[in-house]
């Protein structure tokens, strides 16, 4: 059965490493027949959560007009989500971290109930290896949110040691590695 798959891209760089893996992933997805949306933080800024304890209350999950208009309607919609990021100071990217933030609507009524998704992909690049335990707080912080959601945790696919925008191509295994979770998913 065909799955809707929520792809959400955290890098500020265009065509960087984190968004080519996504692409990757989505083209499997889609071979294997799944409907595919990637939504990225890059195009569509989403602003980080004020507390302000409003959500939903001007019909909207957020009241401030911002990337998060698009993203909630893609987040309901959504069987399957994948955040795929470059590691920023050990954790997701300022611009993933604020759209995860915001799913705290969901959280709050009316907007409980309204997701459906079960099950969830961690994508990532870095310019350091996991040598010194870099990648635990990404991976800590990830666990974490899938278990507070109830949502199944995937596959983590940790591409390290890329620091140039391009150097994914020289890892070609990695990006095949991506498109094998998308068709698997």
């Amino acid at each position: 059965m065909a799955k809707n798959i929520l792809i959400i891209t955290g890098s500020p760089r265009k065509g960087g490493n984190s968004n080519q893996l996504a692409e990757a992933f989505a083209q499997g997805a889609r071979e294997a027949g799944n409907d595919v949306e990637i939504f990225s933080t890059a195009d569509n800024p989403v602003l980080p959560c004020r507390a302000c304890e409003c959500c939903w209350t001007k019909g909207t999950a957020c009241v401030f007009d911002d990337g998060f208009r698009t993203l909630a309607p893609a987040l309901e919609k959504a069987d399957v989500v994948v955040f795929a990021t470059p590691v920023y100071w050990f954790t997701f990217s300022a611009e993933i971290k604020a759209a995860i933030d915001k799913l705290y609507a969901f959280m709050t009524e009316p907007g409980a109930g309204k997701l459906h998704i079960s099950k969830s992909y961690l994508i990532f690049s870095a310019e350091a290896t996991n040598e010194n335990g870099y990648f635990d707080g990404i991976i800590a912080s990830y666990q974490q949110i899938c278990g507070y959601l109830e949502w199944e945790i995937g596959d983590i696919l940790i591409a390290d040691g890329l620091g140039a925008k391009d150097a994914i191509q020289t890892r070609p295994e990695l990006l095949e590695k991506a498109k094998e979770l998308g068709k698997n998913v």
